[in-house]
């Protein structure tokens, strides 16, 4: 017979938030210690990245906030110090004149391409404690875990407006 388990935040079990933080903040200081020498940050890698999958096409602000799960005081402060550096230019949507979009200067790209092995080998290098064929497995709970607190948050909002 096996005994039950303690309760979920119990402090003998693993957590998923305190786990959660810890896989994070590792991994975001130890790819800024490796970024260092480029003057890029972490979150202006992530932007070029995503900035150079679009093609040259840019994208709204707004959607830089909705992929970095962040707020838009933050992410305008972001774009402001990359559009001073010359990693980006922002201009007037034409679809949306309210709107911005934020494409990569041809600087942003060097920057990038520079940075971007040094991503693969961290996150290879980090992927290495999980057998290869479970990398792909653990990525996809990953996505569910953060589908599953968008929803959360979602379901959040909703309640709170309604009070």
């Amino acid at each position: 017979m096996t005994s039950p388990q303690p309760p979920i935040d119990d402090p003998a079990r693993r957590r998923l938030p305190p786990l959660l933080r810890r896989c994070w903040y590792g991994l975001n200081q130890a790819f800024r210690k490796r970024l260092a020498h480029l003057g890029l940050t972490p979150n202006q890698f992530t932007v070029l990245r995503w900035l150079e999958e679009v093609d040259g096409q840019g994208i709204r602000q707004t959607m830089i906030c909705d992929r970095m799960a962040s707020d838009p005081n933050t992410i305008a402060a972001l774009v402001e110090r990359m559009v001073g550096d010359g990693l980006v230019k922002r201009k007037v949507d034409p679809d949306d004149r309210r709107a911005r979009l934020i494409s990569i200067t041809a600087k942003g790209r060097r920057q990038y391409h520079k940075a971007r092995p040094l991503a693969v080998e961290l996150q290879e290098e980090v992927l290495q404690v999980i057998p290869a064929g479970d990398r792909e497995k653990l990525l996809a709970q990953l996505e569910l875990l953060a589908d599953a607190c968008q929803a959360a948050l979602q379901e959040g909002s909703a309640e709170s407006m309604v009070e």
